[in-house]
């Protein structure tokens, strides 16, 4: 059995630890597969190589994600304490 984190993110977005570090500790753990999903930020090939390299006995993936901050929304109904306020 393989053990994976597909989801992880570094000092790059909301994360603790640099993306080497994450993937020391991977290994550490017995993960052998982990996904970096940094918020905004997407790895260069260079850095993706850099980590293969680092740590060949790790699959790693990277994907980009975006987060869009919409400035229209619908007006949350009165009352309704789970969609937020009015704008």
């Amino acid at each position: 059995m393989y053990h994976a984190d597909l989801h992880t993110h570094t000092i790059h977005s909301d994360g603790e630890y640099t993306p080497a570090h994450l993937g020391l500790m991977a290994l550490q753990s017995g993960i052998r597969y982990l996904a970096y999903t940094d918020h905004n930020y997407s790895y260069s090939p260079a850095e993706l190589s850099d980590l293969r390299l680092q740590f060949p006995m790790l699959r790693i993936s990277a994907r980009l994600r975006v987060q869009l901050l919409l400035s229209h929304r619908r007006p949350a109904p009165r009352g309704d304490p789970h969609r937020g306020p009015e704008l």
